[in-house]
């Protein structure tokens, strides 16, 4: 028994019910092209299925050790228009490193931006982080209210005067 359309439809889609059917369903013959298939759907994914389109703008996590540096930060990346908001939040974070478990108050940045400016903020944080490996992490928005995302759009526009 082939694949059949319904199945071909699931497996583009990604759904995970029915990669396993398909893998029952698949004569001998053709559990390869199956295979070669999948795999090539997962390298052009990057392991996300399904595919769902950007809106172009996203959220970048960042810590900082303490609130006056969250603060400078944030006001930094507003003015310089990389983003149109950043929240701030106090947390408590547990991470390895240089070999050691440590436990540190921190302050957790949520960064509102364009894709277009994700590459400049990014720039940013490197330089004027005072961590050596800062956490800046790009999450895509996948959707949002329109006149929200209007606003970022527009509070993240570079004025070429």
């Amino acid at each position: 028994m082939g694949l059949t359309a319904r199945q071909a439809v699931a497996v583009e889609r990604g759904s995970p019910t029915h990669w396993s059917m398909n893998l029952i369903n698949y004569q001998p013959g053709k559990l390869v092209f199956f295979i070669v298939f999948f795999h090539f759907q997962m390298v052009l994914t990057g392991c996300q299925m399904p595919i769902k389109p950007s809106t172009g703008f996203c959220m970048v996590l960042t810590t900082c050790p303490n609130q006056q540096e969250a603060d400078t930060h944030a006001r930094a990346i507003i003015e310089k228009r990389l983003a149109a908001c950043v929240q701030s939040s106090p947390i408590h974070s547990y991470y390895k490193w240089e070999g050691e478990v440590q436990s540190d108050p921190e302050v957790l940045l949520r960064i509102k931006t364009t894709c277009e400016r994700y590459q400049a903020l990014e720039q940013y944080l490197k330089a004027e982080h005072s961590y050596d490996v800062p956490q800046i992490i790009q999450i895509p928005i996948e959707s949002g209210l329109p006149e929200y995302l209007d606003w970022v759009r527009e509070e993240t526009v570079v004025n070429s005067q």
